[in-house]
């Protein structure tokens, strides 16, 4: 992420999308207080596509935010992160049964 108060222009965007390849991430996402102009979603248009390997869904690589989007409550388009650890669930009655390994 990326997150700029002041005068912002597609060099930020590059400037992330630079960040995003040698940190070898996924996505980026910039945050700004003002609108951002149309260089500046060019280029974050140029910076190509994510897709996310567990459903194959495709994401923009980079992605521009408002900070007064942010307050209305819209978010940037990403994944949902999975759980890395499942609870499995008790089976009870005949369906229990160990299997053997011989």
């Amino acid at each position: 992420m990326s997150v700029k108060g002041g005068g912002t222009g597609p060099i930020h965007i590059r400037e992330l999308m630079g960040a995003v390849e040698s940190s070898k991430a996924a996505m980026g996402v910039f945050i700004c207080l003002k609108e951002p102009t149309r260089a500046m979603h060019e280029a974050a248009n140029h910076s190509g596509i994510y897709r996310y390997p567990v459903n194959g869904k495709e994401y923009p690589k980079v992605q521009i935010v408002t900070v007064q989007q942010l307050l209305q409550g819209q978010k940037p388009n990403i994944p949902t992160t999975l759980l890395p650890y499942f609870q499995a669930r008790r089976r009870y009655g005949t369906e229990a049964k160990q299997l053997s390994l011989g």
